[in-house]
């Protein structure tokens, strides 16, 4: 199961952006923040797996 991101006033630059947002949408927010930080994550593994199987085979 997947944790959801927490969404943090700071995760935005001012009051006027959480306001034209909403409080809805804040939540969905931050399900896609989250979404976007464990496809980085996962990303950045497979390019460190995939760079260390080249030296390998060096």
């Amino acid at each position: 199961m997947q944790k959801k991101h927490r969404v943090n006033i700071s995760d935005f630059l001012n009051d006027s952006q959480v306001e034209e947002i909403g409080g809805k949408d804040l939540e969905l927010h931050g399900y896609y923040k989250g979404q976007s930080e464990v496809f980085r994550s996962t990303a950045l593994l497979l390019a460190k797996l995939s760079f260390d199987d080249t030296l390998e085979n060096l």
